[in-house]
């Protein structure tokens, strides 16, 4: 390979690393904000999580049917791409129950996941306009046997039938995270206070509650604010089922993970293949399975670098599109040229 085309080919890995790490975010600053002592504010991007696990006792008491989920919110801004993440309930990398701002509705889904058939049932349940003159407001979600019922400013707005609000998730190592998802995605933004889990249907008999600032002993629970986004646990290149959301972001950034490969495998596989490098050695085939180990190669250094940045996902989904898209690129460019066969560049070679 000449030294020009080599230069060409460092620049085009240049620019896909440059574009698949961008904007570099190691480190973040969280822009939440404390207001009084059961109150935050979060612009985006914030976020808080529970300062502890739930105990035993906690996860036997929400997976019972009794019990009330209280608080206080407001959002300024339509959420209008993906439901935004006011609460979240996560175990590991898994998101159990999720309450949500989509546009100015109200959205609480939950999670029950198959523990050996990789399956995920996912029921929603929206309340609408809850948001929609930007005032806060005060939002009970009773859980009896049978049903769950939304309260707004106290007057009934929502029942769904035969849905457990917590759902089914596996014990250990549960928590509650606000603002947005571990990996700082699907950001809220607004105001939240006052959340309390409470028995039956009593704010008096406070079972599992939640405080800003310090503890007090009123609550068992309380709020972390760091200053930077911290770095929960990630997968590692996470199974495609295991991040599967079937919202227009998640077919965007599949989108984005194929076509953005493609011109990068059609341009290493011209480069690599240029007049006066040794391409009596490259036949047309050949350069695709180089140009496509390659890229997988870029693909893989990207996603594992994913892991230590806040806002970013390890995801083997984007390895498999990256992948394919450079194949893609690839085989264009062979299309797009005259199949010489390779004895003709060997004969050429032995000449010289």
């Amino acid at each position: 390979m000449k030294k020009n085309d080599f230069y060409i080919l460092i620049c085009i890995i240049a620019v896909m690393l440059f574009a698949g790490l961008w904007p570099f975010t190691f480190t973040f600053p969280n822009k939440a904000v404390i207001e009084g002592k059961n109150n935050i504010r979060f612009f985006s991007p914030s976020f808080a999580y529970d300062e502890k696990p739930f105990s035993p006792g906690e996860e036997r008491f929400l997976a019972d049917s009794n019990y009330t989920l209280t608080m206080r919110m407001g959002s300024p801004k339509n959420q209008a791409r993906s439901i935004a993440r006011i609460i979240t309930m996560v175990n590991g990398d898994i998101e159990h129950i999720v309450i949500g701002q989509w546009k100015s509705h109200l959205v609480i889904s939950t999670v029950e996941r198959h523990p050996q058939k990789y399956k995920q049932y996912k029921r929603e349940l929206t309340v609408l306009n809850v948001f929609a003159d930007s005032l806060p407001f005060e939002l009970a979600c009773v859980q009896t046997r049978e049903k769950i019922s939304v309260y707004v400013n106290g007057i009934l707005k929502c029942t769904g039938y035969g849905q457990a609000l917590f759902g089914s998730f596996p014990s250990g190592k549960n928590r509650f995270l606000f603002g947005c998802t571990q990996h700082g995605k699907f950001g809220f933004t607004g105001e939240l206070g006052d959340v309390a889990i409470t028995r039956g249907n009593s704010t008096k008999s406070q079972f599992i509650g939640f405080l800003i600032g310090q503890n007090d002993g009123e609550t068992v629970h309380r709020l972390v604010v760091p200053k930077q986004f911290p770095l929960f646990l990630k997968p590692v290149l996470a199974l495609p089922w295991h991040d599967f959301t079937n919202e227009a972001s998640y077919w965007a950034d599949i989108a984005v993970n194929l076509l953005g490969f493609m011109p990068f495998g059609f341009f290493i596989a011209i480069a690599i293949s240029a007049k006066g490098s040794s391409k009596v050695f490259w036949g047309n085939k050949r350069i695709v399975i180089y140009t496509t180990v390659l890229g997988f190669g870029i693909s893989l250094f990207i996603e594992l670098t994913q892991v230590f940045m806040p806002f970013r996902t390890s995801q083997l989904s984007d390895l498999i599109m990256n992948t394919l898209g450079t194949m893609i690129g690839a085989l264009l460019r062979s299309a797009s040229v005259k199949q010489v066969p390779d004895s003709r560049y060997k004969a050429a070679a032995e000449s010289k």
